[in-house]
């Protein structure tokens, strides 16, 4: 039996045999573990109903905290810099997923969080700082002279864009219902601007336009003279690619 003053009485308990099985090992931990491995101090609140349940709870840059969950199966938090009071959007907690979140802050503009289990039922929240291959979701337009138009009409973005002729990388925020351009043969980086709502697209080239959700599949955009223009959605390790072509050979290579 152990007891543990902490709120809800909520501790993981991993309980395992050493080499020789003459010992057992018991290892207590919090519900959640919060880990700052980004370059920014931040702090972190829980809220339920938009509403925060306690202060906020300061985690410098390289810092481990421990957080106590007040309602762990809606499991809502949030996230802003100490030092300007950036607020992320709400996000959950307790699903493991990585994504990115908009502060609204022209030097940092998004902040990376990954949520991630032990083995024996804690919850890590780690927040680190962007790098480009931390997008949800990467759109590539292989058309030689057509631009294809993506359709924000379900949820907010945030767009992390990257020029082809610079190879410089922008972040620019907006809001939903605006139509996004992407030039022919560029891509563009994408995040949620709030992670838990709906993530679909509505994609269009000309009159041609159809809705997506980003799970695994090809389609058929439609066909524009002799050309048949075709998307594929597919995974490469973490990173969700959306990619539009008039080439049957590109859409069969990128999808094997």
């Amino acid at each position: 039996m152990a007891s543990c003053k902490v709120p809800n009485d909520r501790i993981c308990v991993d309980v395992i045999t050493s080499s020789f099985s003459l010992t057992k090992i018991v290892t207590f931990s919090p519900s959640i573990v919060i880990i700052n491995k980004s370059t920014v101090e931040l702090e972190v609140v829980e809220t339920i109903s938009d509403k925060e349940q306690d202060k906020w709870k300061s985690v410098n840059p390289k810092e481990i905290i421990s957080f106590w969950s007040h309602n762990i199966k809606d499991g809502i938090m949030c996230v802003r810099y100490k030092h300007n009071r950036a607020t992320s959007s709400p996000f959950m907690m307790n699903e493991k997923y990585r994504t990115l979140l908009s502060m609204n802050d022209k030097e940092r503009p998004v902040i990376y969080v990954e949520v991630s289990a032990t083995n024996f039922d804690s919850l890590r929240v780690i927040f680190g700082d962007y790098k480009i291959d931390d997008a949800s979701l990467l759109v590539v337009n292989c058309l030689k002279n057509d631009s294809v138009s993506l359709l924000r009409s379900y949820c907010s973005h945030t767009i992390v864009r990257r020029r082809r002729d610079t190879l410089s990388s922008t972040v620019v925020n907006t809001s939903a219902r605006r139509t996004q351009i992407l030039p022919p043969q560029n891509y563009v980086y994408y995040a949620w601007l709030h992670p838990s709502k709906s993530k679909e697209l509505v994609i269009s080239c000309g009159l041609k336009k159809t809705k997506l959700e980003l799970t695994y599949q090809c389609g058929f955009l439609g066909k524009d003279g002799d050309r048949n223009l075709s998307y594929t959605i597919f995974t490469v390790g973490a990173q969700t690619t959306l990619l539009v072509a008039d080439d049957p050979e590109i859409i069969e290579a990128a999808s094997a």
